[in-house]
């Protein structure tokens, strides 16, 4: 099946279409009704976790248990465009903007105690509060969550 240009930029204005009604949906901030609550999207900043990296969070298990993570390391993420892109002529009539950039970086962590599997853990920790976030295990007892944002739902500087 070949793909033409115009299905590609219907597909494309669809695609941003949902994303900003979405944000709409959940407030200007990207604000969600679970896990951070309202007023602490400002907690998804990677400014927010560089100063914890070495500090432990508790894990709360759906057993009624407790388990420990060490935050090891907060990375830069964002994707950033070729130097070069190639020219492509667009209908007039199409008011394309340039996509808004993510702003994405991965929590890297420790864990001690029993291996947890992949899903959606509460975390504690005595500087950000109970907030929950989903945990992938990336190896033997280490962990990795991706957070990606819009700008929009950027704290302003």
């Amino acid at each position: 099946m070949a793909v033409s240009r115009r299905y590609v930029i219907r597909l494309s204005q669809a695609l941003l279409a949902g994303i900003v009604g979405s944000q709409e949906m959940f407030g200007a901030e990207g604000e969600s009704t679970s896990g951070w609550g309202s007023g602490r999207s400002s907690l998804f900043s990677r400014g927010t976790f560089t100063p914890l990296v070495n500090g432990g969070f508790a894990v709360r298990l759906q057993s009624g248990g407790t388990t420990w993570l060490t935050l090891l390391a907060v990375e830069d993420r964002t994707w950033k465009p070729p130097a070069y892109q190639p020219a492509m002529v667009i209908p007039s009539y199409l008011k394309l903007t340039a996509p808004r950039q993510l702003d994405t970086f991965a929590l890297r962590f420790s864990g001690s105690g029993e291996p947890l599997p992949q899903g959606t853990y509460v975390l504690d920790n005595p500087s950000t509060g109970r907030f929950e976030l989903f945990l992938v295990p990336s190896q033997s007892s280490t962990y990795t969550a991706i957070i990606n944002r819009l700008p929009a739902a950027l704290p302003s500087r």
